[in-house]
């Protein structure tokens, strides 16, 4: 059952056996100083005690949706909850489980929101950060926050502190952490690609690029997130995430809907993704730490290689997105105010 009146941002979670950080993250939420919002959380098939905790919390939270699927791929359960946000909802935020808001984040990102309408949304920094949110990382220095883009005219620049995300900047590399940074709006969101299940744990990444051909993301260089960090972070899985990468540089490669300013842009963004590597290198030779400086040259040698390999070999096949997973037209849903 729907809210009597639309919210103004719908928050999605997907669930699974993240009983207290998940119960952290509805915590903030609801202690935020903007309130009008609804949260859909969807338990992914959890086999601890999260949907009990997740009911508990519903029965005095009237704002608050819980949906309970079999287990699913992440892409399955996001999106799944995504479709269940209110109709007139204005804004989205996905955010995952495992991490929180700042006090005062949505109201910072809502007034932000505001003052650029036409934008697809509106995006703040991630503190990575313990259990407790301690951390000694400065926003300076936090992902996302020294960028190189290329620009309309083909040139590898670096980009200001405050400059939105372009389809110039995220063909480089994907300089948004993480979904729970985001305020996108609905409309945009549902219009686009969504997550591909193709695409992996990168899946976020491929829709942002889907997004910003069109559009642009504005950005908020203040930290509105804290970003978990632990072994149990998919997110931290350079293994999966090189493949995720590789195949979304490939339908970069083989789209044809893109405009020929934007297959060059794309393939550019690519090469540009090397300095990356070589920057990081020569910050390694600076402290002294040859070994790693070594290793970021050869990874930077590598990607070269495999950018050349990708634009000058045969045309790749892209998977379908269509059919690249399967969204369940109804889910029950329990806890609903």
């Amino acid at each position: 059952m729907q809210m009597a009146m639309p919210p103004k941002i719908s928050i999605v979670i997907s669930c699974y056996n993240r009983l207290a950080e998940t119960r952290q993250a509805i915590d903030a939420i609801r202690a935020q100083d903007f309130q009008d919002w609804e949260l859909i959380v969807v338990d992914n098939g959890c086999t601890d005690n999260s949907l009990e905790m997740l009911m508990d919390i519903a029965a005095a939270e009237p704002r608050m949706t819980v949906i309970s699927l079999e287990r699913s791929q992440v892409a399955v359960a996001r999106m799944t909850g995504i479709r269940a946000t209110h109709p007139e909802s204005g804004y989205v935020v996905v955010h995952d489980d495992d991490d929180w808001l700042f006090p005062g984040a949505l109201t910072k990102l809502w007034a932000l929101a505001l003052s650029n309408p036409d934008a697809a949304g509106v995006y703040g920094m991630p503190l990575h950060c313990d259990d407790n949110g301690n951390s000694d990382e400065m926003l300076s220095k936090c992902y996302g926050s020294r960028r190189v883009g290329v620009s309309d005219s083909g040139k590898i620049v670096d980009i200001p502190e405050d400059a939105p995300e372009t389809f110039g900047t995220m063909v480089v590399w994907c300089w948004i952490a993480t979904m729970g940074q985001v305020l996108i709006r609905r409309d945009v969101l549902l219009s686009s690609c969504g997550f591909v299940q193709a695409y992996g744990i990168s899946d976020d990444w491929n829709m942002w690029l889907d997004i910003t051909r069109t559009n642009q993301f504005v950005r908020l260089f203040e930290f509105t997130l804290y970003k978990r960090t632990n072994g149990t972070n998919l997110s931290g899985n350079k293994a999966l995430r090189a493949v995720s990468e590789r195949a979304i540089r490939q339908r970069l490669r083989a789209d044809r809907t893109m405009t020929p300013a934007q297959q060059r842009i794309a393939k550019i963004g690519y090469f540009a993704s090397c300095i990356l590597f070589l920057r990081s290198s020569a910050k390694n030779l600076r402290h002294n730490n040859v070994r790693e400086a070594l290793m970021q040259t050869i990874r930077a040698l590598r990607r070269a290689v495999r950018v050349c390999a990708l634009y000058i070999g045969p045309m790749p096949a892209i998977p379908d997105a269509t059919t690249a997973y399967v969204i369940p037209e109804k889910a029950p849903m329990v806890g609903t105010k």
